[in-house]
């Protein structure tokens, strides 16, 4: 290596140094761009994590009204059969009109009518995602009712046993919640510091002014990277910090997972903006496009609504979506999900190469001479 090569390198090193303190500064000062990268992410969590706040990841127990009429000849059989019903809490009623007063407010989950042989459940529609699990409930009750009264004695038993992760505490829905909400934190200070950060210097001509000196492309870019990956790992700890704060949840995260996956997620995310300025220009149009964007990643990539809720044809798009992966690394890496390291190692390199080449691709092809309006 020759004298001209290691004074380069230096040059370049000090070079990177001021680049990365000025961004940081910069950054710093801008408080619209702070505000979404860190503030925004810690109101998802707030809202959502009260919401959730004391739940269970399994379903309420249903409270079943019941209401049996005079000419009901089995009621006892009936009873019998609800006391056996696994999960299930039920009340009596008096009146018929009072049972479905209590399904219609919600103060029973649903309701049945026992009048002369028959058999009748009250759902309430506005229900809509409980009733599903409400009306299976109804045909075990129905089936065990007709078997118990012909006299016919069980012969298969049917039982239900939910997996657990092996190590893994007890979940809430708060705990799937974070994954979300650092992925948030992510695309606020990856995307967007290339569709608004990097055209923001290119349209007012601060990078223009930068071709004069002799600062080099590698410095500016590496420096605007260092400043957004440091972003995202301080969101991160935010939301982690005030997740462990206000709602006590405990994880077993996987650091040396996690922290690399973070990084190489923020370098996608950027390489996403980078995609975006290669089509539209002019800031406003690209900022509107990456608002819009995360706008559709946010509810189709698992990250609030479960892709099991999505159609089929959704869920296939979904794999397409970089907030998809990132959302299902950093659950693996914060232990909510099995961390299979093969596949782990598949995606990061793959993420990794991808944004290395995008974000190369923006270096090479930007020119800081010209003027945008």
């Amino acid at each position: 290596m020759g004298f001209g090569q290691i004074m380069g390198g230096v040059g370049l090193m000090r070079s990177l140094f001021w680049m990365t303190k000025t961004l940081g500064k910069n950054l710093f000062r801008d408080r619209q761009t702070l505000f979404s990268n860190l503030a925004i992410p810690l109101v998802f969590l707030l809202i959502f994590g009260f919401i959730s706040a004391g739940q269970t990841t399994g379903p309420r127990e249903p409270v079943l009204g019941v209401y049996v009429s005079e000419g009901f000849a089995d009621g006892g059989i009936i009873n019998e059969v609800l006391q056996n019903a696994p999960g299930l809490s039920f009340s009596y009623y008096q009146e018929k009109d009072d049972l479905e007063r209590v399904v219609i407010n919600r103060e029973a989950s649903f309701g049945l009518i026992l009048e002369g042989n028959d058999l009748t459940f009250l759902f309430n529609p506005v229900l809509i995602q409980q009733n599903s699990h409400f009306e299976e409930l109804a045909r075990g009750i129905k089936a065990s009712f007709e078997r118990d009264k012909a006299g016919v004695s069980q012969v298969i038993m049917v039982e239900r046993s939910a997996l657990t992760i092996p190590g893994q505490l007890e979940l809430s829905p708060l705990d799937y919640i974070l994954p979300g909400t650092i992925a948030i934190a992510v695309v606020s200070s990856g995307l967007f510091a290339i569709t608004r950060g990097y055209l923001t210097f290119l349209e007012k001509g601060v990078l223009r002014r930068m071709a004069a000196t002799p600062l080099r492309k590698e410095a500016f870019f590496l420096g605007l990277i260092f400043t957004r990956i440091v972003v995202a790992v301080l969101g991160a700890g935010l939301v982690l910090g005030a997740g462990r704060i206000l709602f006590d949840f405990s994880l077993n995260i996987n650091w040396p997972f996690f922290i690399p996956f973070l990084i190489v997620s923020t370098l996608l995310m950027m390489a996403v903006g980078v995609v975006i300025t290669l089509i539209f220009k002019k800031r406003e149009n690209a900022s509107q496009f990456a608002s819009f964007l995360v706008a559709v990643m946010i509810f189709f990539s698992g990250i609030y609504v479960p892709l099991e809720f999505l159609p089929n044809y959704l869920q296939q798009i979904s794999r397409f979506l970089p907030l998809t992966h990132i959302a299902m690394g950093l659950r693996g890496t914060l232990g909510i999900e099995p961390l299979v390291i093969s596949e782990f190692f598949v995606n990061l390199i793959g993420m990794l190469l991808i944004s290395v080449i995008l974000l190369i691709i923006v270096a090479w092809r930007s020119n800081w001479g010209e003027k945008r309006a």
